[in-house]
């Protein structure tokens, strides 16, 4: 499942012994949690160009570069998560809009005290969340599939 989060949407591993297990790789097997990191970083790169592709749709320039992936793991979770850097693309989430497709609003030509300042509601061009739900099975079979070869390759005592 993908995760709404602020900024991005993150995919999960939710075994909790397969992640306990996989948290210990960097210490006992660092090679394996290398790989390991390596390839969550792979599917999510697989989500965040069709990110870019979608966004890049919606006219921007600034959005497609915006989007990164980063990888997580630890005694809690196994995370991939594809999120737009809105100090890059600060439109990024006015365009993107609300939850549920709720227009976002913001402020035009805003100068003076906040009070005095015109807003609008600007009509959701989404490319985000919808692309990353589209994928979010693949990706998260993908991490669970590369978390449990990583501690079975630990187990057995390969590097």
């Amino acid at each position: 499942m993908a995760v709404r989060g602020p900024g991005g949407a993150g995919f999960r591993v939710d075994d909790s012994d397969l992640v306990r297990a996989a948290a210990g790789l960097r210490r006992t097997h660092p090679e394996i949690a290398k790989s390991l990191r390596r390839g969550m970083r792979e599917a999510g790169s697989e989500v965040r160009d069709d990110i870019r592709s979608a966004a890049a749709r919606t006219g921007s320039r600034r959005i497609p570069r915006s989007v990164k992936v980063a990888t997580r793991v630890s005694a809690s979770s196994v995370q991939v998560t594809v999120k737009a850097d809105t100090r890059v693309a600060p439109h990024a989430r006015v365009m993107e809009g609300g939850p549920g497709g709720r227009p976002a609003r913001h402020p035009v030509f805003a100068k003076g005290p906040r009070s005095g300042w015109t807003w609008v509601a600007q009509r959701p061009r989404s490319y985000f969340y919808g692309t990353a739900r589209a994928r979010a099975d693949e990706v998260r079979r993908k991490v669970f599939d590369l978390v449990s070869d990583a501690v079975r390759q630990s187990v057995r005592g390969r590097q």
